[in-house]
């Protein structure tokens, strides 16, 4: 009897924490992160940086959600409804970016929603959370220039191919030798490849 009581309490829990996410999600406005990958859903921001993550795991006994000091430096439990999603709302982090990582049955895991980055001396996730005002890292109707790719010798590399990255800041560069400004980039061996690309 104890244990059918238990069971019918974590049910009520269960219920109760899936229903909350729901009506957070409807008042506080998330959605989803501009540093997602093409077409993902989550993870997901609130309008006070709250971020609701959400990880299909079915078969996983346990999950948890991780990340840098600004975003949640304590693991955190997820919790797992019935489609086999845990979902958990990260506290309000501050703005800017933040890397973070799932921990599932003891193994860490990045969110497959999230592009990847080199940090912590591994590919791992991470979210950009919004500066309120700041709006320099949103498309505007603006020339934005050309991303090219040079490759060359080198005596250096391991089989004599080396790669160089060059940004020219507009189209009109091309035309007007007189105002033709590159800047050329080259990441750290450990980066991943064309990662400098999205930060200019």
């Amino acid at each position: 009897m104890k244990n059918l009581n238990k069971q019918i309490i974590s049910g009520f829990v269960i219920l109760f924490f899936i229903d909350q996410l729901a009506i957070a999600q409807k008042d506080y406005g998330f959605k989803p992160a501009a540093s997602n990958i093409q077409g993902a859903e989550f993870p997901k921001i609130s309008v006070d940086n709250s971020v609701y993550v959400r990880l299909m795991a079915p078969q996983a006994m346990k999950v948890q959600v991780q990340g840098g000091d600004g975003l949640c430096p304590k693991p955190l439990d997820l919790v797992k409804d019935t489609a086999g999603n845990w979902n958990a709302i990260i506290p309000s982090a501050g703005p800017g970016f933040h890397y973070y990582w799932f921990i599932v049955d003891d193994v860490r895991v990045n969110d497959p929603g999230s592009d990847t980055y080199q940090g912590y001396n591994r590919p791992t996730g991470g979210i950009e959370i919004p500066t309120p005002g700041e709006d320099f890292f949103l498309a505007k109707n603006v020339p934005h220039g050309d991303l090219r790719e040079h490759w060359y010798y080198s005596d250096i590399t391991e089989n004599g191919d080396a790669r160089l990255f060059t940004h020219h800041p507009n189209t009109i560069s091309i035309q007007r030798k007189d105002i033709l400004s590159c800047i050329f980039f080259m990441g750290p061996v450990k980066m991943k490849e064309g990662g400098r690309s999205r930060d200019i």
